[in-house]
């Protein structure tokens, strides 16, 4: 099989994925990237904007414009350390919270269209494939940085 064909299928998965989920999403009032934002809060609320930077792999000024839309929306809010006053620490407001479960819901939803048909096995088999790819994607930003 041609790299080129399947470099194609990627591309126009990942696109109508996208396209599928702002649908979905922006009904809500939440956009492209907030979802994980707000999922690893609800996780670990109260981390540090250069937690979230490093976690996310965003550039820092990408995730201050993330958490100030999310902050003009009532989802989260700021404030500094009580320790340091030079760390800015993100927590989720309690629409945050609440959006959360209307996020997920919407996020099923969307795996039970894009997964449709498929077996366990074969779910079990993509998620192989998809790590591979992903360790890969990871080791050539890692050896990028370093050169």
């Amino acid at each position: 099989m041609s790299f080129a064909i399947l470099n194609d299928l990627l591309n126009d998965t990942i696109h109508l994925h996208h396209h599928l989920a702002w649908e979905r999403l922006s009904a809500l009032g939440v956009y492209r990237g907030q979802p994980r934002l707000l999922k690893i809060l609800l996780r670990n609320d109260g981390k540090s904007k250069k937690e979230l930077y490093k976690e996310m792999n965003l550039a820092p000024p990408t995730l201050s414009k993330m958490v100030d839309r999310l902050s003009n929306s009532g989802f989260v809010y700021t404030e500094k350390d009580k320790e340091d006053q030079r760390v800015t620490r993100v927590y989720l407001t309690n629409k945050g919270k609440t959006i959360m479960n209307e996020v997920n819901e919407a996020i099923i939803d969307i795996n039970k269209v894009v997964f449709a048909g498929f077996s366990d096995d074969e779910l079990a088999a993509l998620q192989v494939l998809l790590k591979k790819m992903k360790n890969n994607l990871i080791a050539q930003r890692e050896k990028t940085r370093r050169d």
